[in-house]
């Protein structure tokens, strides 16, 4: 194959990854606004082979001479952000479809236990009338099953382990990559994934509660750093409420939390920081 060829190849692949981190993107977002967007728990079911596509750990297969399927899955299904922190007043980014294919899922997952819904999946007989024909009854109890959830939330903390390295490598200069708008992005994906496994916790009544300890620090410290980050670009509003909810989380923390006070010291420091930025 010429270079150019796979470099057209590349470019279809680069749009794919983002499409799929763009729809990733609707699904996580109207998971808030579930309620009051009248979205039923069988749109719900429909969505959640989706995200658990985008969870897993695929590998190529078949022949793979020509790298195009490891190339494919790299690209569509890696790590890779699209940023564009040049844009000040409103910077702009597509999260790669590694993290948030686990924050759509458990977010899916949290409404559904909001709903008193997640259990009752396992006793179903027959697939819910509405249920999208590209999914099956199978399926979705398969993906609600109880040890798919801890499996999901198990990979869900390799990946915030995953991106917490990423934003620090790009937070500090470490092997000439400083880049404070893509590490900001980072360490905001890991928070919105640690706060999605501590709304699960919350509405499945503490069932995963063993599997999730350890996800209110992954927040505190994510909303901390990204805090830090948005200081560094200037964008003081943007630091000043990640900062402030990083305190606020931290005082929700038990001593299982193992959150140190410094962490929170360190926050109102930003805290401060933004209010004087901001000539508050």
């Amino acid at each position: 194959m010429m270079d150019s060829e796979k470099d057209v190849l590349a470019a279809v692949f680069e749009q794919c990854g983002k499409c799929g981190g763009s729809i990733l993107r609707v699904i996580a977002t109207l998971s808030h606004v579930a309620e009051s967007c009248g979205i039923t728990n069988v749109q719900i079911e429909s969505l959640l082979h989706i995200c658990y596509f985008a969870c897993r750990e695929l590998r190529p297969s078949g022949d793979d001479s020509s790298g195009l399927k490891t190339a494919f899955l790299s690209i569509v299904q890696g790590d890779g952000d699209f940023v564009r922190g040049d844009l000040c007043d409103d910077p702009f980014a597509i999260v790669g479809q590694r993290i948030l294919g686990p924050i759509a899922l458990v977010r899916l997952l949290a409404v559904l236990a909001q709903r008193n819904a997640l259990g009752g999946i396992q006793t179903l007989r027959k697939a819910p009338q509405g249920l999208s024909a590209s999914t099956s009854l199978e399926h979705i109890q398969q993906i609600t099953h109880p040890d798919i959830i801890r499996r999901i939330i198990k990979v869900s903390h390799l990946r915030m382990n995953e991106r917490m390295r990423k934003g620090r490598k790009y937070s500090t200069n470490e092997e000439g990559c400083e880049d404070f708008p893509y590490a900001c992005v980072a360490f905001q994906s890991v928070a919105e994934l640690a706060a999605a496994l501590l709304a699960l916790d919350m509405y499945t009544g503490g069932v995963y509660t063993d599997a999730i300890r350890g996800a209110r620090k992954q927040l505190v410290v994510a909303l901390g750093n990204a805090s830090q980050m948005a200081l560094n670009l200037r964008r003081y509003q943007q630091a000043l409420v990640l900062a402030r909810c990083s305190v606020n989380e931290a005082e929700k923390a038990s001593v299982d939390d193992n959150i140190e006070p410094s962490i929170t010291e360190k926050n109102k420091c930003r805290m401060d920081q933004a209010y004087a930025g901001l000539g508050l």
